[in-house]
């Protein structure tokens, strides 16, 4: 697994969001959980999915050289600011 290609990387986390997408419509009551078969979702847990999302977005960052801890910092600013900024003209 370590030889991974940064494609091999993308083409997981591209997977982790249409599962956590899949997880969200049982949980929204769109669709009901179970096999995939007939409109069933075979990924149904919220915190399973979503975990896997995460664990898979930082692997990508470590494949590309990026402090994973340092770039949630800066969003973290960034939106923060944001939110400010719009309690603040509201």
């Amino acid at each position: 697994m370590a030889n991974k290609s940064l494609k091999d990387y993308q083409k997981k986390v591209v997977e982790e969001v249409t599962e956590l997408g899949e997880a969200i419509t049982v949980h929204t009551g769109e669709r009901k959980a179970g096999s995939g078969e007939k409109a069933l979702a075979d990924h149904s847990d919220l915190m399973e999915e979503a975990g896997d999302l995460l664990f898979s977005a930082i692997a990508v960052t470590n494949k590309l050289g990026v402090d994973s801890t340092e770039a949630l910092e800066k969003a973290f600013d960034r939106y923060s600011e944001k939110l400010k900024n719009l309690h603040k003209n509201s």
